[in-house]
């Protein structure tokens, strides 16, 4: 950029200045997030990428003000700053994961099943958000968004395996062998149009 500048004696000269390069970065996400009332956290994918999480539930739990909890039956919660892990809304993709009923037998196993190879970003809402998302999210709200389809045709895939020996299991819980697999086809951009499908398995752990 180049700047005039007036001289003492009434005329005008001309002081160019060169800079470096001035990169400027926008996320639409990140950009929303300070307009929210409460303290709202963006995962991006890169995020998800330094952590190396497997899945959301990876990924989620080392943030700060989000806790794992396990009911007497062995089932996962997330307690978002010590609220009931009922009252945190999961969404996907912009979508409440659990019904009405199924939300009281705790909602945190369903984020172990969502693999993150697939996730576009993790926005975390703390604190009471009911008045736009509605008396599941007194707590908070995790919403997950999936990534959409790629402009060129392509195909993923992602296997693990895993083999457990105990010498105080049963035979037939020694011989488990659970596996996760990640499975997603692109077909590129066709015209205005690209489709992309994906399936996965993961298996769930059991707490004790």
């Amino acid at each position: 950029p180049s700047w005039g500048r007036e001289g003492r004696g009434g005329g005008r000269g001309n002081n160019a200045v060169t800079t470096r390069d001035v990169v400027v970065e926008a996320d639409r996400a990140k950009e929303e997030a300070k307009y929210n009332s409460q303290s709202v956290t963006v995962i991006t994918k890169e995020d998800i990428a330094r952590k190396q999480g497997k899945s959301v539930e990876d990924v989620i739990f080392n943030e700060v003000g989000v806790t794992r909890t396990v009911d007497a039956m062995g089932k996962v919660g997330i307690s978002i700053r010590g609220a009931d892990p009922r009252h945190t809304l999961i969404r996907l993709d912009g979508q409440p994961v659990l019904g009405d009923v199924s939300k009281y037998s705790g909602n945190g196993d369903e984020l172990m099943r969502i693999g993150a190879e697939n996730i576009e970003r993790i926005e975390i809402i703390r604190g009471a958000a009911s008045a736009k998302y509605g008396a599941d999210a007194i707590g908070g709200v995790v919403n997950v968004i999936t990534k959409g389809p790629k402009d060129t045709a392509s195909v993923q895939f992602n296997a693990e395996g895993r083999y457990h020996s105990s010498h105080y299991s049963s035979p037939y819980e020694s011989s488990a062998t659970p596996s996760n697999f990640f499975l997603r086809a692109d077909s590129g951009k066709v015209g205005k149009f690209s489709i992309s499908g994906w399936t996965s398995k993961r298996d769930i752990m059991p707490v004790y």
